[in-house]
């Protein structure tokens, strides 16, 4: 008889856990679109003020040396930050493990950039090329010896730590990539905003978390495991989203991918401002569920259904009002925007 009141109150516990979570996953959303708010209204004013300072071409000679660090990312990726948010068995050695991974594979990605360097400039017809990519190559070096600790943050759904990780590289690469673009007047000013950003993003992950790293292959086939689908879907993303940039480059030259990119960027703004957000949050909060052997089918239905409601009609306006935003927000060079 002791044993029933205690089981009743358990039985009326359990179902509020699933709730919690979507709470937890719903406030840790808030918080990352929260963030991409604060990114792209930054970078509305960035486009409106850099648009009207650089010429497409300046656009479009740094998104092809971005497109083909992007490849060589795409091609490398093992998806470790996902592996650690999901790993039922966290600890030191996984930490450890991913920054190794991270470490080696950032140094073979800097190696293979700046060897190719120079053949990338002959295939696009652009010795411009050459010196942005060994600079976009020193940069992923840094960013291999960047600390992984703050993957905790995104594991335990203390997305307002993330906010604050994300917004300073963010602000600071405005601020740079600004005041060199009054300065200089041409591409070097994006370049170094670029430069400027992953020193801060560097700086600001050992800043925040207290975790050194150590180099270890401990937990590589745990890591390992999982990684073979983030490369895949990273292959294809890639493919989907970044081979117009090498088509229209080595057909039309850097200033249609200016154009290009340029447009393709405010087209998909309901795609990177709300699902990627959402959906960095949602992830977090199925891999707590699937630790806990909770379900989140409901909040994951309902987070499908919310992102269709906000983007169909978000997507039809834009297209709707592409005539009136590209004059007035880009200026008359950019007229192929629309």
């Amino acid at each position: 008889l002791a044993a029933r009141p205690a089981a009743r109150t358990n039985a009326m516990e359990r179902p509020t856990a699933p709730a919690s979570l979507g709470l937890k996953t719903a406030i840790g959303a808030a918080w990352v679109v929260s963030w991409r708010v604060l990114s792209r209204l930054l970078g509305i004013i960035s486009i409106v003020v850099l648009s009207r300072l650089l010429t497409p071409d300046a656009f479009g000679l740094v998104a092809i040396a971005t497109s083909i660090v992007g490849a060589l990312d795409a091609f490398s990726v093992l998806g470790w930050q996902d592996a650690v948010i999901r790993s039922q068995k966290y600890r030191q050695e996984l930490l450890n493990t991913a920054f190794t991974i991270s470490l080696v594979r950032s140094l073979a990605m800097a190696l293979l950039v700046a060897v190719s360097a120079p053949f990338v400039a002959a295939f696009f017809a652009d010795e411009r090329l050459t010196p942005i990519l060994y600079l976009l190559a020193a940069l992923t070096v840094l960013e291999g010896f960047e600390n992984v600790g703050p993957v905790e943050f995104r594991r335990n759904l203390q997305f307002d730590r993330e906010f604050v990780q994300f917004a300073i590289p963010r602000a600071l690469t405005f601020v740079a990539t600004i005041c060199f673009a009054l300065y200089l007047r041409n591409y070097w000013a994006l370049v170094i905003g670029i430069a400027v950003g992953r020193l801060a993003k560097f700086m600001v992950s050992y800043t925040m978390h207290p975790y050194r790293p150590r180099p270890s292959l401990a937990a590589l086939d745990e890591l390992l495991g999982f990684s073979l689908w983030t490369w895949a879907t990273s292959i294809m993303l890639f493919a989907r989203d970044r081979s117009p940039a090498f088509i229209i480059g080595r057909s039309l030259g850097a200033d249609a991918v200016g154009r290009f990119t340029m447009g393709q960027e405010i087209a998909l703004l309901p795609i990177s401002e709300l699902v990627h957000p959402m959906s960095r949050a949602l992830f977090a909060g199925a891999s707590s569920a699937h630790r806990d052997g909770q379900s989140l089918a409901d909040v994951f239905c309902r987070a499908i259904g919310v992102m269709a409601v906000i983007i169909l009609p978000a997507a039809i306006g834009i297209s709707a009002v592409a005539h009136f935003i590209v004059p007035i927000a880009l200026g008359p060079t950019w007229l192929d925007v629309i």
